[in-house]
């Protein structure tokens, strides 16, 4: 079972994603968070296995949420969500310590597949990243 959070600052996309994964038999979504600081204290007493973490959050954004869960837990595999397709955004996400990068624009199937590539610690990017 993948014990999974989503943190978005987008109330819609979360109920979104959680419609999407919530039928999904072995992903078991155990919290959902508007910013990554909630989910960092979420972290802190709960075992999750893979981050859903939108890219762009008022706060500490993606990227900073990322490098600062990453540090603490490094076996939590983090798949940033994005609507930015360069690469240069991808590279700065995976040097935060994120395991993928899947656009918002991406299939519904795309998604589901990353979550479980970056469950098992395989790298995704999304094959729409302009290069």
């Amino acid at each position: 079972m993948i014990k999974l959070i989503l943190v978005d600052d987008h109330d819609i996309v979360r109920a979104g994603l959680k419609r999407l994964l919530e039928n999904q038999d072995d992903i078991d979504i155990i919290g959902d968070f508007g910013n990554g600081e909630t989910a960092y204290k979420f972290l802190r007493q709960n075992e999750v296995d893979v981050i859903i973490m939108d890219l762009s959050m008022p706060g500490k954004g993606g990227i900073e949420s990322t490098r600062q869960i990453k540090k603490q837990f490094p076996k939590i595999n983090i798949l940033i969500l994005s609507m930015h397709d360069n690469s240069t955004m991808a590279q700065k996400v995976i040097d935060a310590g994120a395991t993928g990068y899947i656009l918002k624009n991406d299939i519904a199937e795309d998604l589901i597949n990353a979550v479980y590539s970056v469950s098992n610690s395989e790298s995704v990017f999304s094959k729409s990243i302009k290069k």
